[in-house]
């Protein structure tokens, strides 16, 4: 059940096929059922990615303050937490990485996902020089 994204909301920006758009104005997708919440202000979103014991009200909390440096394992559960802003996104994840990301360098932007497997196949194929 991955989820990723890029660091840009341009229009020409793939996703795997059979995937869902998390948001609408979002490059985020996921594929099957893991839990995303997303608690949003103008300018700003907030994304808790995977199962997390934070309540439903402190999720909303979170998009009108900086988030706190623990915000990846400040609670029960494996989960990871994203910030979208104008200017870029910030991908927080636990060192235990009980919810892995992982990110390439995409076309002039940050491709991400919690799968290995699906970031590499939206990655341009590189050419070897001859």
């Amino acid at each position: 059940m991955p989820v990723g994204g890029f660091s840009t909301t341009r229009p020409d920006l793939p996703h795997p096929l059979g995937a869902e758009i998390v948001t609408p104005s979002s490059s985020m997708w996921r594929i099957g059922e893991l839990p995303v919440r997303t608690a949003q202000r103008p300018g700003r979103r907030v994304h808790i990615i995977g199962l997390c014991g934070a309540t439903g009200e402190t999720v909303q909390t979170l998009a009108h303050r900086p988030l706190p440096l623990r915000v990846a394992w400040q609670w029960p559960g494996a989960y990871a937490a994203l910030e979208e802003m104008e200017d870029g996104l910030v991908l927080h994840t636990d060192p235990a990485a009980a919810m892995p990301l992982y990110a390439v360098t995409w076309r002039g932007t940050w491709a991400w996902s919690t799968s290995a497997r699906h970031l590499a196949a939206q990655s341009p194929p590189t050419t070897e020089p001859p």
